[in-house]
């Protein structure tokens, strides 16, 4: 018996030094068993995880398109174009006389242009027994619109705003010297001799057209320009005013066979009749005919 209970004891103690504490510990209900299994799993989870990679697709599928917007572009405003290189300026010889004239241009192909032209002639010319001091004055000023169709080849429409062109002589006839109206002959008197003016006029304002080859305010610097086309002018009108004496057969004598050219009826419509054949024979002036040269400066 006492040998039992020894073996008894020894076993005892062997289950207590190497058993573990839960053998011994109150078997905990399931509710309680769940929750520390869960924190315990918590508690292992807590290990700091790898830096994620922008293109690491394993975990999270592939990243979404980036919706940023690439910067925009700065707007460059137009160059700025002063305002001389839009001017050109010129010189020319034209059948309107000598000329200055300058253009502007408004946008490409497109420009306006105005210009003055002068000129005067004078000499004495003889004509049906007359002696005529005889004048010329070209004087106008004009504006045009240039519509450029292929480089410096444009077409222009415009006017002479002020057309002031015209012709005027003095008309003397020497004293028992013949003259001629209408075909028929007179002779002025010695007394009083045939003496008067003639003029010549055209409208004040005319249209024009024309075409031309040169730009005022062209690529180049310096140009050469020249141009060709009509002004619608009208018909010129011609006047003639004549005073003194004058006889139908020479030699003419004062207070025989003389009479006042001012007065006398067969004499003015003769005289009319001269005016008629003049201003016919001028006709076709009512087209006066613009042929240009020049050249011009960009500013």
């Amino acid at each position: 018996m006492r040998k039992l209970s020894l073996c008894v004891t020894a076993l005892l103690l062997g289950c207590i030094v190497f058993l573990p504490a839960n053998c011994f510990a109150q078997t905990p209900n399931a509710s309680s068993t769940t929750i520390t299994s869960l924190n315990a799993n918590e508690s292992s989870s807590l290990v700091p995880a790898a830096p994620f990679a922008a293109n690491d697709f394993s975990v999270y599928g592939p990243a979404a398109p980036s919706l940023a917007l690439a910067p925009a572009t700065p707007l460059t405003p137009p160059p700025d174009v002063p305002i001389l290189s839009r001017i050109g300026v010129g010189i020319k010889v034209s059948t309107l006389g000598a000329g200055i004239e300058a253009a502007y241009k408004i946008i490409p192909h497109l420009n306006v242009r105005g210009g003055f032209n002068d000129f005067s002639y004078s000499r004495t010319i003889n004509t049906n027994g007359f002696s005529a001091d005889a004048s010329l004055l070209l004087r106008s000023v004009e504006a045009h619109v240039d519509y450029f169709l292929i480089g410096p080849l444009h077409i222009s429409g415009g006017a002479l705003l002020y057309n002031n062109n015209h012709a005027t002589g003095n008309l003397t006839v020497t004293g028992g010297n013949s003259f001629t109206l209408n075909s028929n002959t007179y002779y002025s008197d010695p007394a009083d001799p045939v003496n008067g003016t003639a003029t010549l006029g055209l409208n004040k304002a005319a249209p024009t057209l024309t075409f031309g080859l040169g730009n005022l305010v062209g690529r180049h610097r310096i140009s050469v320009n020249f141009e060709a086309g009509v002004a619608f002018q009208g018909s010129p009108t011609v006047g003639m005013n004549l005073a003194g004496q004058a006889c139908t057969s020479s030699p003419c004598v004062d207070g025989v066979n003389s009479f006042q050219v001012a007065t006398d009826a067969g004499f003015q419509t003769d005289l009319q009749a001269q005016w008629t054949k003049y201003s016919n024979d001028l006709t076709a002036f009512k087209f006066y005919p613009i042929i240009s040269l020049g050249f011009s400066f960009k500013l």
